[in-house]
């Protein structure tokens, strides 16, 4: 009764959390308690899925306008999304190393050395602007753990009865006059949306952006408050990121924001983290 509450107190239901992030279903009437939740939750090393939004088989769009492909992957550990076109990689951030893709600043064992539950799910857009016939051709959303990896893809078709000049044109004028207007907007493309993990870890909660200027990131906490430089709870990471550090029931449980922002644009996010105990 006392998770229905808090959760209720957000507008949330403990059920998403568990249909979303686990791939696991709980009767509205059985509201587990923080205590012994873990036990019944089905946390196989490597469990990746896709839910129902992953891309749709075709997708068809006009010329010159733009399109937003979005997916949402759970598993254990929270898996990284990426996207290919004709099976070649679509960069959407720039990393220094490929530690930084992937959840390697939390936490993936207790202090008894007890393997954590590391259990999430995972949303990734990539934005196509200013369509041409150049665009058309497969894309494919990556979900990937550390033990496994699958994919969805969709057709992109390209509808061209408006279009009377010749390939590509088009497309380049689009381009060209975008970037002289004002830039690219900050655009969210990877986040974290449901996060369970044992209290007392350290848990990352992904949030990376794309735009130019480069979108600064910034995180509230389920407070409403702007999480600090210099707090000790929290750490930004470097690419945007939030490391949550020595999670509780009663000081982490809820809704975290990530928002980007540059001059043009900006884009929020909510992640829900759910901190239990064995």
């Amino acid at each position: 009764m006392q998770l229905f509450v808090k959760a209720a107190s957000l507008g949330l239901s403990v059920l998403l959390v568990c249909s979303t992030a686990l791939g696991y279903y709980e009767s509205h009437r059985n509201f587990p308690s923080k205590r012994g939740f873990s036990k019944s939750i089905p946390s196989k090393k490597g469990n990746l899925f896709f839910k129902d939004e992953a891309p749709p088989p075709v997708t068809v769009a006009p010329s010159h306008e733009g399109v937003t492909f979005e997916c949402e992957a759970g598993g254990s550990p929270q898996p990284t999304i990426h996207w290919l076109k004709d099976g070649e990689r679509i960069e959407q951030g720039v990393f220094d190393n490929s530690i930084e893709e992937e959840t390697s600043f939390e936490d993936k064992t207790d202090k008894r050395g007890q393997r954590l539950l590391r259990l999430g799910s995972t949303k990734g857009k990539l934005f196509l602007d200013c369509l041409g016939q150049e665009s058309e051709g497969t894309y494919s959303c990556v979900a990937e753990t550390p033990y496994k990896r699958i994919s969805r893809s969709s057709e992109l078709q390209i509808d061209n009865v408006a279009n009377t000049l010749p390939m590509g044109i088009d497309t380049q004028r689009c381009l060209v006059k975008r970037s002289m207007k004002d830039g690219e907007p900050a655009r969210i493309y990877l986040w974290t949306a449901n996060r369970i993990e044992m209290e007392g870890a350290d848990v990352q909660l992904f949030c990376r952006a794309t735009g130019y200027p480069k979108p600064v990131i910034t995180w509230v906490d389920i407070e409403g408050n702007l999480v600090q430089k210099g707090d000790d709870r929290y750490k930004i990471l470097s690419n945007g990121d939030l490391l949550i550090h020595k999670i509780s029931w009663k000081k982490n449980l809820g809704v975290y924001n990530c928002i980007a922002t540059n001059p043009t644009g900006t884009d929020k996010t909510e992640t829900f983290l759910y901190p239990t105990t064995p």
